[in-house]
């Protein structure tokens, strides 16, 4: 799969086990850049059957975090690639639905809509 041509932060984390030394370090990309991997993911057509994508881009679509800042940090080819999935995000008989409440699915679909709207403006 290819990864979005843009570089996204990451932020690094240190996870320790034991007080007396770290035992790893872990890399956390930003919420955009998770989105655009994950978005990537479930459009290419190699792993595109594989429902465990769409689903990790519900769920990050539901964050409480500001759309507005998400969308600024995504390019407007990685908003192009999240408009892909909007038929997906129509159906409610999509995998990507599995055991989120309709509540929920609104306010998924509105952040989608949002992202792919304010994406485009940004390249």
């Amino acid at each position: 799969i290819r990864a979005p041509t843009r570089g996204f932060p990451l932020t690094y984390h240190n996870v320790f086990f034991d007080d007396d030394y770290m035992n790893l370090t872990a890399r956390v990309p930003s919420l955009a850049g998770a989105l655009a991997v994950k978005t990537a993911a479930a459009t290419d057509p190699r792993t595109a059957d594989s429902h465990r994508h769409i689903q990790d881009v519900v769920t990050l679509l539901s964050l409480d975090a500001d759309p507005v800042q998400v969308a600024a940090a995504l390019s407007a080819t990685d908003c192009a690639v999240l408009a892909a999935l909007t038929a997906r995000l129509d159906d409610d008989a999509d995998p990507a639905w599995s055991g989120v409440a309709p509540v929920d699915r609104t306010l998924v679909r509105a952040t989608h809509a949002l992202l792919c709207a304010r994406g485009r403006d940004n390249d």
